[in-house]
């Protein structure tokens, strides 16, 4: 509901995608233009291309809990067969400088997570609450994510905390099989570790 200012008062209004007007459904009058959609882009380019990769730009959701959104440039290397190795290098110099090496190993976290909560044929709301769990040991300077081992205790024992607070009866002993690598001592510990996180974030 939108006030239309002819017939001053709230009205039902229609978003005319083609020309991005929003239009007043009782006396027609054009009440915003320029209407801009923010949903996903499905447009494929797969046939424009003649290569055999599918050249799908379609990106993934923003991110809430990323600092960036999720959105982000990712230069790789043999892709752009026109700009000399020497160029190409200095670009990649100069994008490892500015790319946020947290974010990177939060994003790592996040997959991790997903892979779990997928082999354990979790709910959807689990991931994302294990992932708001690890974002917040992000967050905090003093409890900066670490890699390997210990990044995958972290992602496990979030796992089961979401679990815990969701009523989702899974056992630790039950996460620590998708855990690869990770003792039940390491994913006891993260979970301790948790627990006096989220006690500090209530108090």
């Amino acid at each position: 509901m939108e006030t239309c200012l002819d017939c001053k008062k709230a009205t039902e209004t229609v978003i005319d995608l083609r020309t991005g007007d929003t239009i007043c459904t009782e006396c027609s009058l054009v009440i915003s233009d320029h209407y801009i959609d923010d949903c996903q882009e499905w447009r494929t380019f797969a046939n424009d291309d003649n290569s055999d990769q599918d050249p799908n730009r379609v990106g993934a959701p923003t991110n809430p809990l990323l600092k960036s959104g999720g959105i982000g440039t990712i230069i790789k290397e043999n892709t752009l067969s026109s700009v000399s190795k020497n160029d190409l290098l200095g670009l990649s110099r100069a994008h490892n400088l500015v790319r946020n090496k947290e974010e990177d190993l939060f994003k790592k976290a996040c997959d991790a997570i997903k892979r779990m909560t997928e082999d354990l044929d979790l709910i959807s709301g689990v991931e994302f609450r294990a992932c708001e769990i690890v974002s917040k040991f992000d967050v905090d300077s003093s409890k900066k994510l670490r890699r390997g081992k210990q990044l995958t205790a972290l992602c496990a024992a979030s796992v089961s905390t979401a679990c815990r607070e969701l009523k989702l009866s899974r056992t630790l002993k039950e996460i620590s099989t998708v855990a690869s690598g990770v003792s039940l001592k390491d994913i006891n510990k993260a979970s301790m570790a948790i627990k006096r996180l989220l006690r500090s974030d209530q108090g």
